[in-house]
Formats: C-alpha cells, sequence, structure tokens
C-alpha cells in the first residue's frame, strides 16, 4: 500500500491517546479507534507510521500491530474471552511437564531450563505440576484450569496482548507466565521453549530453516518486552 498521509499525531481525550494520520483518527482491523493511554506507547506507534516511506511496511510496524489486538481483542469482553479459552488450552498439556528420557544430556538440559519456571508456579499457585517421561497425555491437578481462568483474566490489555502472542510460538502457557511476569529473561524463555530443538542442532548441525524459526522466536520475545516496557 502507498503511503497516503503525511502527518503523524495524537490527541488525548480524557486518559487516552488517539492516533491521527493528517488530523483524522486511524482505526483498527475491526473498526475501533487506535489508541493507548500511554504516552510513551502512543509516541512509539506514531514512530512506526513516520518512518514508512512511499511504501507503506505492515510487518515492519510491530508495535502498531501489538496496539491493534489489544484494542480489538484484549480489553474485558466476549472477544477477550475467546481467546482466553483458546490460550488456556496449552495449560493441561505444557512443554515443560513432558521431559525426555534420553539421553542424560538432553534431560539435564530440559532440568535447568524447566524446573526453575515450574517452581515458581508452584510457589505461586500452591498447585503441584505433574511431569512425565512418556508421550503420553497427563492429567493434571483439577484445579489448575480454574487457576489458569482467573490467571487470564486478571492480566492488563496490554499484559494479556503480549502472553497470548507468546504462548502458542513458546508451546507453553508457564514459560509465557514466567516471562511477562519478568521472572525469566528473553534469553531464558527461548532457551526453555528451545530446549529440544538446541540440543539437536549441538549434536548434529544446524538447519538453516530451524535457525530462521527460532531467531523468530527470539525476535517476538524481544517485541513482547519492548511492548510491555512502553505499556508500563
Amino acid at each position: 500500500m502507498k503511503r497516503f498521509y503525511k502527518k503523524v499525531s495524537a490527541e488525548k481525550e480524557n486518559e487516552d491517546f488517539f492516533i491521527l494520520l493528517d488530523g483524522k483518527r486511524v482505526k483498527t482491523p475491526a473498526e475501533n479507534y487506535l489508541h493507548t493511554p500511554h504516552q510513551k506507547l502512543a509516541d512509539a506507534v506514531i514512530q512506526e507510521w513516520d518512518d514508512q516511506g512511499q511504501e507503506i511496511n505492515a510487518k515492519s510496524m510491530v508495535i502498531t500491530q501489538f496496539l491493534n489486538v489489544e484494542v480489538d481483542l484484549a480489553q474485558p469482553g466476549a472477544r477477550r474471552r475467546e481467546l482466553e479459552a483458546a490460550v488456556l488450552e496449552y495449560i493441561n498439556s505444557d512443554l515443560i511437564c513432558y521431559e525426555a528420557d534420553g539421553p542424560e544430556s538432553l534431560c539435564a538440559r530440559q532440568a535447568s531450563a524447566w524446573s526453575p519456571i515450574r517452581q515458581i508456579f508452584e510457589e505461586e499457585s500452591g498447585i503441584s505440576l505433574k511431569v512425565t517421561k512418556s508421550i503420553a497425555y497427563t492429567d493434571q491437578h483439577p484445579d489448575l484450569k480454574s487457576y489458569g481462568e482467573k490467571y487470564l483474566d486478571g492480566l492488563t490489555p496490554p499484559e494479556f496482548t503480549g502472553f497470548q502472542a507468546l504462548v502458542g510460538p513458546l508451546g507453553s502457557f508457564f514459560i509465557a507466565k514466567a516471562f511477562i511476569e519478568g521472572h525469566i529473561t528473553v534469553d531464558e524463555a527461548f532457551e526453555a521453549a528451545m530446549v529440544d530443538e538446541l540440543h539437536q542442532a549441538e549434536l548434529w548441525g544446524e538447519d538453516e530453516d530451524a535457525m530462521k524459526k527460532r531467531e523468530s522466536l527470539r525476535q517476538e520475545l524481544r517485541n513482547v518486552e519492548n511492548y510491555l516496557d512502553l505499556a508500563a
């Protein structure tokens, strides 16, 4: 799409900053006005639109994309509840509850990456996670789902925006939770999610497509971290 505007700005109404293109309010894909109560976030969105050349590159507008999701899907209401239900599907078959039975080097690497995350969750929730070395589905504590529902419901719109963006790529409710809460860094979340793949790469060598996929995850973690910082 060709750039169709000259000036990007924001106007404040009550507690919110609304993004403007040539004085007109920008709309989200769901036809809501693009806005945020966080000035740093509004400034970052303005910068993304202002940085566009003659052609608009939507892929370069990461913060704008996150804010679209926050406005359209992360506000309290029916659409958020639907997305929460989809996110919650990860909690009973989480990556970090299924350990390998060998080799020893992989088992040790999984334990190093996953045990601290399980411990954080168990100390906060009082719920013990069941860990198996089988690929067969393992039933978790009956209170786990209700805990997850309450947890997701309590996230702020920016936090939920980041959480829902990460849980699928990470393959883990608990890694996403630890990361969003600041218990683990980008590199620690990346290592926890990619522990098996990194172990295989060290043993058998790198695959270019696999490397690109992993780097995409690391970048998504950085993007979410940046978004949450802007919305703090």
